[in-house]
């Protein structure tokens, strides 16, 4: 065996056969979809198409002209704009299948890209790229709300059948995954969640066929409202380790212990205190998961989930005999 390059092999007087056709796709569910498809992908592509058309018609119309010599520079910038924005890590913030804080940044300075073609070549950019491309950021209530308050033993263990009974849940097929999620299997089938008076309670159940998943993985649940604060952890069967950080200004306070437990399922708890979180507040947050070989996670995909703190009167609301 020899190793050689590319031009090598070319030279090599060897049979080769014809290549008449290539499978169109990526290394990401053998399609283009995270790149195409949505309606924020395809306004994206559009807008660089009428961009790309109006500098091809400005070039033809200056010809071999003096204003040619003279704009040639332009000229050069303004493709190289056009080229940036072709750029593939554009689209893939855009569309449903991938989030992150910074959604409006990126749609920003991809916009930005766009109109500056037009300024380079002296017209005057359409109205329409000063409208954000992304969706508007929505909140997420969850399907299934808590209907009574509870008080979970935190020990990884589903201690008996009313230990969760009247918690709220986060559905898989509700929420999806972010990110490969027909590669990769995903990790998490649900997530149930609910409050005592002083704590918010999490259980992060497994897809069934795993049962109780012994691989390392991971979760980040931030907060950002009413104050930012994340909660993150490490998990590896039974073992378990986790902090949680309150941001105060710019800068973020010293990690304090999470309280959880690992094992058929895992429990987390919160400090309502901690998030500075009174009776009948909303809390808004979103939860990232990273399980290696399994696939990242973002539960919603865009925006953020809408958690009610539990009012005074919320257990009389839905009394029953």
């Amino acid at each position: 065996m020899r190793c050689v390059t590319i031009s090598e092999f070319l030279d090599m007087k060897t049979k080769r056969e014809r290549l008449d056709w290539l499978f169109p796709g990526s290394w990401i569910n053998h399609n283009f979809k995270i790149w195409i498809g949505h309606v924020e992908d395809n306004t994206a592509w559009d807008y660089i198409s009428e961009a790309r058309d109006a500098l091809v018609k400005y070039e033809e119309a200056l010809g071999r002209t003096p204003g040619e010599r003279r704009m040639k520079e332009n000229l050069s910038e303004a493709w190289e704009e056009v080229y940036a924005a072709e750029g593939s890590d554009w689209f893939w913030w855009y569309g449903e299948e991938h989030s992150s804080m910074s959604d409006e940044d990126f749609d920003a300075l991809f916009r930005r890209r766009i109109k500056r073609i037009y300024q380079l070549i002296g017209q005057e950019p359409p109205e329409y790229l000063e409208m954000p491309i992304s969706s508007e950021v929505k909140g997420y209530r969850p399907p299934s709300e808590p209907r009574a308050l509870i008080s979970p033993n935190v020990d990884g263990i589903i201690t008996d059948y009313f230990e969760w009974l009247s918690c709220g849940k986060l559905e898989r097929t509700y929420f999806g995954s972010a990110m490969h999620k027909e590669l990769q299997g995903g990790l998490i089938d649900s997530i149930s969640y609910g409050f005592s008076r002083e704590s918010l309670f999490f259980r992060f159940d497994y897809i069934e066929e795993l049962g109780r998943f012994d691989g390392p993985w991971s979760f980040t649940i931030t907060f950002i409202q009413p104050r930012q604060v994340k909660a993150a952890a490490k998990i590896e069967g039974k073992s378990s380790d986790g902090t949680i950080s309150v941001r105060y200004g710019d800068k973020w306070g010293d990690d304090t212990p999470l309280r959880m437990a690992a094992d058929a399922v895992v429990e987390v708890e919160i400090p309502l205190s901690l998030l500075d979180a009174r009776k009948g507040d909303e809390l808004k947050l979103y939860i990232n998961i990273n399980a290696h070989e399994r696939g990242v996670e973002r539960w919603p995909v865009k925006g953020y989930l809408i958690f009610t703190v539990p009012p005074e009167d919320f257990e009389q609301q839905d009394w029953i005999v």
